[in-house]
């Protein structure tokens, strides 16, 4: 038997009941979360996960640290996609809503990245 790829987790929060999904493929790891504060870490250069990616590159003051941080909408939408589809393998239909959720919110930064041709 191969060993998967992914791993999926259904999780609610201790202190607050927060309902989320994650999954982890390599090095990349996606959290979505009800209340719409989504997490993506790259656990190869941050596997404490201390630095939040999901909304970087990030110029607004006091997040400096997020500046040199490009722009990983295209990474967390496969993520996202492949949430989606582990969610419905599974009939977890909150999954699939945390994942549409995820790619909602990514949606105009998708749409504003160039075409390359």
């Amino acid at each position: 038997m191969p060993w998967r790829e992914d791993f999926y987790v259904q999780n609610v929060t201790h202190v607050s009941a927060i309902v989320q999904r994650c999954v982890r493929h390599g090095s990349w790891k996606l959290i979505a979360s009800a209340n719409g504060a989504h997490q993506f870490f790259d656990l190869a250069n941050d596997p404490e996960e201390e630095l939040d990616i999901f909304l970087t590159p990030r110029p607004d003051p006091g997040f400096e640290r997020y500046k040199h941080v490009r722009d990983h909408a295209p990474e967390i939408s496969r993520l996202a996609g492949r949430m989606r589809q582990t969610a419905i393998q599974l009939d977890d239909p909150v999954g699939v809503e945390l994942a549409d959720q995820v790619l909602h919110a990514l949606a105009p930064r998708l749409a504003a990245r160039p075409v390359s041709s």
